[in-house]
C-alpha cells in the first residue's frame, strides 16, 4: 500500500538518471505493458514461480494482475540477454524496486526469473542493486519473504544480506504458518564486497555466447 513517503517514478525517466544498466551482454530495459504483459503474467503465475513470487500460491486473474502490476512500484525493468540467439527469448526476468521511502532512504527489492535462466538471478540482481544505489540516495535495500523462500538467497546470506527482522509464525501458506523475514543490503557492504565486484566486472566483459553456454551447463547439472 502506498504511504506518504513512497512514490513511483517512470522507468524511462529513471533510465536517464543512470546509464550503467547496459553491460556487454545483459541489459535492463523498461517494462513494456504491450509486449511484456503476457510473458510477465505467465512467468509470475507459473508453478515454478508461484510460491517464490509476490502472490505466494494465490494466482491472480489477468485483470487482477494488470491492476496490481504497478502498485507501490518505484521502478521495474526487464532483464535480457542482448544480441543472443534470435530463436530464443532473450528475457531473463524482472527486477523491481517497490515501497521506496525517500525520507528514510530505503526501498524493497523483488526479482523473478525464467526457470532455465535462474542462475542469472544473482547477476541481474547485482546489476540492478548497483543501479539503485548509484541513482538514489539509498542507505539500504530490503528483501522480505516467508521462511520457505530463504533457500533462494541462501548463498548470499551473511555475504550480501543481513537478517534484520523475523516475524514468528506470521505468514499462512501451504496449510501452516511460517516465519516472515526481512533482510537488508547495506550500501557500504555492497560496494566493498569482493563477490559483487567480481560479478559486475565479469558481466561487463562476458559475451552473450558465453552466457548461453554457462546456462546450458548449469541446467544440465540440475
Amino acid at each position: 500500500m502506498l504511504g506518504a513517503n513512497i512514490f513511483s517514478v517512470d522507468s524511462n525517466l529513471a533510465l536517464t538518471k543512470n546509464r550503467n544498466l547496459n553491460k556487454k551482454a545483459i541489459s535492463l530495459r523498461p517494462f513494456n505493458e504491450n509486449t511484456d504483459f503476457e510473458w510477465y503474467y505467465r512467468l509470475s503465475t507459473s508453478l515454478d514461480s508461484l510460491l517464490r513470487w509476490r502472490f505466494y500460491g494465490s494466482p491472480p486473474t489477468r485483470e487482477q494482475f494488470a491492476q496490481l502490476i504497478n502498485v507501490s512500484v518505484h521502478c521495474q525493468f526487464v532483464a535480457e540477454i542482448k544480441n543472443g540467439n534470435s530463436n530464443i527469448d532473450p528475457r531473463i526476468g524482472v527486477v523491481v524496486s517497490y515501497n521506496y521511502d525517500n525520507v528514510n532512504n530505503v526501498t524493497y527489492l523483488g526479482v523473478i526469473t525464467n526457470q532455465k535462466k535462474r542462475p542469472l538471478g544473482i547477476v541481474i540482481s547485482t546489476i540492478f542493486i548497483e543501479y539503485l544505489f548509484n541513482t538514489w540516495p539509498l542507505r539500504k535495500i530490503y528483501l522480505e519473504m516467508p521462511e520457505f523462500n530463504v533457500t533462494n538467497i541462501k548463498s548470499g546470506i551473511d555475504r550480501f544480506f543481513v537478517e534484520e527482522s523475523r516475524l514468528k509464525n506470521h505468514f499462512y501458506s501451504l496449510n501452516k504458518y511460517h516465519d516472515y523475514l526481512t533482510f537488508a543490503i547495506y550500501k557500504e557492504d555492497f560496494f566493498e564486497s569482493f563477490q559483487v565486484q567480481k560479478i559486475l566486472n565479469r558481466y561487463r566483459d562476458i559475451s552473450d555466447t558465453q552466457i548461453n553456454s554457462n546456462l546450458q551447463y548449469e541446467n544440465t547439472k540440475n
